[in-house]
């Protein structure tokens, strides 16, 4: 049960700073369609989150 919690806060811990990773990019690509954006992340082999 413990080993499992810290898995999930350090998974946790990764994907917030995943997302903060992602803002901060999509915030120097100048088109901003969701859309084409997760096309392009997907087509540069990252998972889509």
């Amino acid at each position: 049960m413990l080993k499992k919690r810290i898995k999930y806060c350090r998974w946790r811990h990764v994907k917030r700073k995943k997302v903060k990773e992602l803002s901060e990019r999509s915030k120097h690509i100048e088109n901003k369609n969701i859309q084409a954006y997760t096309l392009y992340q997907t087509e540069q082999g990252g998972r889509r989150t």
